[in-house]
């Protein structure tokens, strides 16, 4: 289980919570405890909204951080291209480009770019399944007056 930081958007883990899997030696009371109340469902609806809110925060701070790992590893490839265009004159600019891949800095730069690519992948993933989560709380809370009525 995993709660979001309000203010960074941010996965924070919790403790995973035991659950009761032998349903057929439950009673009545504690089958009902297993179920939300129609207050719960709300609750839970409106914290779903309020994290579908936080989301395009969140998935315009991956991109920007996606943009810069990018930039920076076009300036690593390149500072690394000039160095060895020093170093080895009589080569091509695309076989220095190449060789140059193998510098640290781009590795680092690469690696870097690579996490926030992922991390802006997890972001829309994150954003898709908060709106099934929104249409799910709908469904249940609109079923929830039904029955209470």
């Amino acid at each position: 289980m995993s709660d979001i930081d309000p203010m960074t958007g941010e996965v924070v883990q919790r403790p995973l919570e035991v659950v009761a899997v032998d349903i057929a030696a439950l009673d009545e009371q504690e089958l009902a405890q297993l179920f939300p109340t129609p207050v719960q469902a709300a609750g839970a609806l409106l914290k779903a909204r309020q994290a579908v809110a936080r989301a395009p925060y969140a998935l315009r701070k991956a991109k920007e951080k996606l943009r810069a790992a990018e930039r920076d590893l076009k300036l690593a490839i390149a500072r690394a291209t000039l160095e060895l265009a020093e170093q080895f004159q009589g080569m091509s600019v695309s076989e220095r480009s190449k060789l140059a891949e193998a510098d640290t800095r781009v590795i680092d730069a690469r690696e870097t770019a690579d996490m926030a690519w992922i991390e802006l992948e997890y972001a829309k993933d994150w954003d898709r399944a908060l709106g099934r989560d929104v249409e799910l709380l709908r469904s249940v809370n609109a079923n929830m007056r039904a029955e209470t009525k």
